[in-house]
């Protein structure tokens, strides 16, 4: 998450790159790092079973990939910085929001 969600600044870079190529190839940098820490931890890594797989897929969509496309998008009417106050904010909203 530190890896992918941290690139706000990065995401300037990528407005003229095509957009699901570099998202694909960030998340599998990513999921290598995360596999090489856990085999690191000795940490077993379990394979997802039937509907884990649904929402697996629900939360890379909607959590992973639409908030990168909406940051990179967002970065290029936008200073990277204000881009990055609203991801840091967002955690905060959800927090207060959400009881309600």
């Amino acid at each position: 998450m530190v890896l992918v969600g941290s690139s706000v600044t990065v995401s300037r870079s990528l407005v003229d790159a095509p957009l699901f190529g570099v998202q694909a190839v960030r998340y599998t940098m990513a999921a290598l790092l995360l596999f090489g820490l856990a085999r690191l931890a000795r940490v077993p890594i379990r394979t997802p079973r039937g509907r884990e797989w649904l929402w697996l897929a629900g939360v890379a969509a909607t959590g992973l990939v639409l908030f990168n496309v909406a940051v990179v998008r967002g970065v290029a009417h936008a200073e990277p910085a204000v881009i990055a106050v609203a991801v840091a904010c967002a955690p905060v909203l959800f927090g207060v929001i959400g009881p309600l």
